[in-house]
């Protein structure tokens, strides 16, 4: 089942699939993706598994401090995607959800990138391989670190990790979101020498892309608006 695409000058779709145990080709998508998130609704596998097109092609990754798998649990096509008969991204009976983007562009006009760097264990790095500023950078070493991110609502030198894991605020992960890039520090998670990491980069986009932040207030139905578009995809972390 495949849901709506955004309009951008990135492409996005959202669906789901249910898992068969054999190897299973999503189709459809009307474009071909650079980046595919997969994550099963109970907690079969071992949580969110991504690839994109800056990875071999028989590599996936996960958001947990896992290192990354190269059994082809994903494998990007032209209009879609196909996943393994693998449990971590197709357990029989289980539904599976899944976002993926197209779109892939590092020029100064692009919105979305991604992209791969190796580790020289610096101090301050700036990893400048795109022509646009980001709003939203996600890094993961294709070793056993945990996936981090930072968006620009966040302060420098601030970094959040998608697992259960305070931020870090003294720039040893992410330093500034800069015009043609961004900069890391060299906390294991971005920037071990001689390990390769992957990431993901977006920009605002009206209408399409957002990031931001808001102060809880233990209010149950309370609704976060400002968005300016009803979005299909959303994550939030503390």
């Amino acid at each position: 089942t495949v849901g709506e695409v955004t309009a951008a000058t990135f492409q996005m779709q959202t669906g789901y699939y249910i898992g068969t145990g054999a190897s299973l080709s999503i189709t459809g998508l009307g474009f071909q993706p650079n980046l595919v998130i997969v994550k099963a609704d109970t907690n079969a596998g071992v949580g969110a598994v991504w690839t994109s097109s800056a990875m071999t092609s028989t590599d996936s990754n996960y958001f947990t401090a896992t290192a990354k798998n190269t059994a082809s649990q994903i494998t990007l096509n032209s209009d879609g995607f196909t996943v393994s008969s693998s449990a971590n991204v197709n357990t029989v009976g289980v539904r599976w959800t899944w976002v993926a983007y197209g779109g892939s562009d590092g020029s100064s006009s692009g919105t979305f990138y991604v992209g791969s760097y190796t580790g020289n264990g610096s101090a301050s790095r700036s990893i400048t391989s795109m022509g646009f500023q980001p709003d939203l950078v996600l890094i993961k070493a294709e070793t056993a670190q945990s996936a981090v991110w930072r968006s620009s609502a966040m302060g420098n030198n601030i970094g959040q990790f998608f697992t259960a894991t305070a931020q870090i605020t003294n720039g040893t992960l992410f330093q500034t979101l800069d015009a043609t890039g961004f900069t890391i520090g060299n906390a294991a998670q971005v920037n071990s020498n001689g390990v390769i990491y992957q990431f993901v980069a977006f920009k605002n986009v009206t209408g399409a892309m957002s990031v931001g932040s808001y102060t809880g207030n233990e209010v149950d139905n309370r609704n976060i608006t400002g968005v300016g578009f009803t979005p299909d995809f959303v994550f939030i972390k503390n």
